[in-house]
């Protein structure tokens, strides 16, 4: 989060914006260590974004692959290869929507955690770290109660 605000109305995420399958998603500019073109395909580190975040085998072409190294709690950055990098985004915490309850058990066992709108189209939120320490939720309490409980 950006500068030293004093008020949810003031809170902003940066985020990444990129594409799969037509399919927009954002991640927290704070987990990217660094960000390359995807040249050697069968490294065995490396993690698909198109499988962490539960498409179907064959449903997404990579058209221009990159890879971002994630931090996380070890000294080697988690490698995902995500599609489509587009552009930054200061996106005020106020933006940002909860998943719907149908779907949000879900869409947290893949990282993705909230929602919020960019130039009329819907942006995912997904939370590479939390996938690279083996669990699918961005905290242990929904969204929703967490924003709740900020508010109050």
């Amino acid at each position: 989060m950006t500068g030293n605000p004093t008020t949810l109305e003031q809170l902003q995420l940066r985020l990444f914006l990129f594409s799969l399958a037509q399919v927009r998603f954002g991640i927290d500019m704070e987990q990217i260590a660094d960000m390359v073109a995807c040249t050697n395909y069968d490294d065995g580190n490396l993690h698909w974004s198109h499988d962490l975040l539960g498409f179907k085998e064959g449903a997404v072409q990579y058209r221009t692959p990159t890879v971002l190294a994630i931090r996380n709690d070890s000294d080697r950055p988690w490698l995902v290869v995500i599609d489509q990098p587009e552009e930054m985004l200061e996106c005020p915490i106020r933006a940002i929507a909860p998943l719907p309850p149908l779907v949000e058990p879900a869409a947290l066992r893949r990282g993705v955690w909230g929602v919020t709108l960019h130039n009329d189209r819907m942006v995912l939120l997904v939370d590479f770290q939390r996938l690279a320490r083996g669990r699918g939720t961005v905290a242990d309490i929904p969204l929703r109660e967490l924003l709740s409980s900020t508010t109050a």
